[in-house]
């Protein structure tokens, strides 16, 4: 479900309360498990996939791979990390593919969740 770009603009970077196994495309809920979902959904075989070559993401060397519906892509050196992940048939409101992007790989990370999150729809 598309929202209009002012409650997104309401949320900001308020934390949500996921509380539908439906929420973010059915992605929300692996979230909390990013450690294999990331792997599985980025290594795994894609139709159409086309390896487009080394680019810089970030200042980053990455290997970018390309869909009709999605661009994946995968550190070029030291471990093959996937570091970035765009769905280019779910804009965002500026109309820019949504996605994740994710870095720090091996660093710590301390993570406390809010005590009044926005509640989310529920099923």
């Amino acid at each position: 479900m598309h929202q209009p770009a002012a409650v997104a603009a309401a949320l900001g970077d308020r934390w949500v309360l996921v509380q539908s196994a439906s929420s973010g495309f059915e992605l929300a809920p692996r979230l909390a498990h990013l450690y294999t979902t990331i792997p599985r959904v980025v290594f795994a075989l894609k139709p159409g996939l086309q390896n487009i070559g080394e680019v810089s993401l970030s200042g980053r060397r990455v290997v970018e791979l390309r869909s009709e519906r999605d661009i994946y892509d995968v550190l070029a050196t030291g471990k093959p990390y996937p570091v970035r992940w765009l769905e280019l048939e779910n804009p965002g409101p500026d109309g820019k593919p949504c996605g994740i992007t994710i870095d720090g790989f091996g660093a710590p990370a301390t993570v406390t969740a809010p005590s009044n999150p926005v509640p989310g729809p529920s099923d």
